[in-house]
């Protein structure tokens, strides 16, 4: 089982626009599978209505979804390996039971190319990444760790048939391919080292690939690297997978509460990323009373329609959130509701005795509306913050801070994030949480995730992960 000294997520800022990127992993919770999924290269959602989902694609530099500009990358408009999303893209469901680890792989890719001979990770395919034992040794370890390389055309490399099945199939519409894959979770370790790494080669004549995007791995030298690969917990029963703790990164030095991510200020902190997609933990967005948004009016929009970066950590004194709000359309004006607007919604649990209600002068539950207003809630002796507009118009930044003399080592922690698109229309369009199952959890800690907050008086080197 992994120490707690080596699951606080390190972050390395190189910007003050609110793009951080990561050189330590991220983490995440495998689903529990109620049945066995039929590995058989289709991704029946209803065998992976359990699973954990992560969306990644090829055009972002910071996790999750790395696409950097690794040697010989040949692809999309300036020769990067950044393609849209219509070229290279993936949604990767995760879980497991009591006996065997599941992947199931849903792969948007517009040109199918499984021709090189120069190297399996140069065709179209899926590089999957265990640390089984989770040591983070910087260097992949024959027999211990899990490394199959999935080519497009069926094909594998470093599989081991024993422990392992995978099957391939086509889109029938032409758009990409799915697969599914299986491993023997036997010897794996409760949490374990985990990426997914995509492949992408449109053209056999030229130099390389035109891309890989990853889960975590920040370079292509990751392949090779356990370090930089994520941290997944696996599912011990049913409803329990998706739920897990997170771990508070430990904040070495003062954030400025600014509304700018600063270089260097949250250079410890623990990051989580979600979005409005699905009704899968991280990230629950519901069918809750009145929201209007998305496709199908059931509150599901799109990834460049709202999505969010939270920055987590403290010291002996403050407990220290960012979070980054991405909105492609800003809406302040509703006048019947803050957690109607445009605003993040933060959910604290202190004394941690899960309550099913809300407790006045116990629970922090700030609403914070991005364009800098907040309401009764959100600013008092023990907790303040500050919720700026991104200069682009791109979406909005909240830097917070709550006092840690009321805090318990572990506490209630959830956030919600409210996009309003048409004042016009009779509610929100989307409501999407970290762990709320659906919009009654704003006043429902039973519902809420379980933070544990770093703590100087503990030794990191014996203290295990919960």
């Amino acid at each position: 089982m992994k120490k707690l000294g080596m699951v606080m997520l390190g972050v390395c800022v190189f910007a003050a626009s609110g793009v951080i990127a990561q050189d330590a992993p991220l983490s995440l919770s495998a689903g529990w599978a109620n049945a066995a999924p039929t590995i058989d290269g289709i991704v029946n959602l209803d065998e992976y209505a359990t699973a954990a989902r992560i969306s990644i694609n090829a055009l972002d530099e910071t996790p999750p979804g790395v696409s950097t500009t690794d040697a010989g990358l040949v692809g999309g408009p300036n020769a990067d390996g950044k393609q849209s999303i219509e070229d290279s893209s993936a949604l990767v469901y995760i879980m497991n039971d009591g006996e065997n680890f599941y992947l199931a792989f849903d792969i948007t890719d517009d040109v199918n190319d499984t021709s090189r001979t120069d190297g399996n990770h140069r065709k179209d395919g899926i590089e999957v990444r265990i640390d089984s034992d989770n040591n983070d040794t910087d260097d992949r370890e024959e027999g211990i760790d899990v490394y199959p390389t999935l080519m497009r055309d069926g094909a594998t490399a470093d599989f081991n048939a024993d422990i392992s099945e995978v099957v391939f199939t086509e889109k029938s519409d032409g758009t990409g391919f799915m697969a599914e894959f299986r491993v023997s979770a036997q010897t794996f370790a409760d949490i374990i080292g985990f990426d997914v790494a995509i492949n992408d080669s449109d053209d056999g004549d030229v130099a390389d690939r035109d891309t890989q995007y990853r889960w975590t791995g920040i370079d292509d030298a990751s392949w090779n690297d356990p370090f930089k690969w994520g941290d997944l917990t696996l599912a011990t029963g049913p409803g329990n997978g998706v739920f897990g703790r997170m771990v508070s990164g430990q904040a070495t030095s003062a954030p400025t509460l600014d509304g700018v991510l600063n270089a260097g200020e949250w250079s410890g902190a623990t990051m989580i990323a979600w979005d409005a997609n699905d009704e899968i933990r991280p990230g629950v967005t519901t069918e809750d009373a009145g929201v209007v948004g998305g496709q199908f009016g059931n509150g599901k929009q799109t990834y460049e329609d709202s999505h969010a970066v939270a920055y987590i950590m403290n010291d002996e004194e403050w407990f220290y959130l960012a979070v980054d709000v991405t909105d492609d359309v800003l809406d302040f004006s509703r006048t019947e509701g803050n957690h109607l607007k445009d605003s993040i919604e933060l959910r604290i649990d202190p004394d941690f005795n899960k309550s099913a209600e809300r407790e006045d002068g116990v629970d922090i539950f700030p609403t914070f509306i991005g364009d800098g207003s907040l309401d009764a809630d959100g600013s008092n002796d023990i907790s303040n913050g500050v919720t700026v507009l991104k200069p682009d118009g791109t979406g909005f930044i909240l830097e917070f801070r709550a006092s840690m003399s009321v805090m318990a080592p572990v506490i209630g922690f959830d956030i919600g994030i409210n996009d309003s698109d048409d004042p016009a229309v009779q509610n929100r369009d989307t409501q999407y949480r970290i762990y709320g199952a659906d919009d009654s959890s704003w006043n429902n800690p039973t519902m809420w995730g379980e933070l544990v907050l770093y703590s100087s008086s503990v030794d990191s080197t014996v203290w295990e992960k919960y």
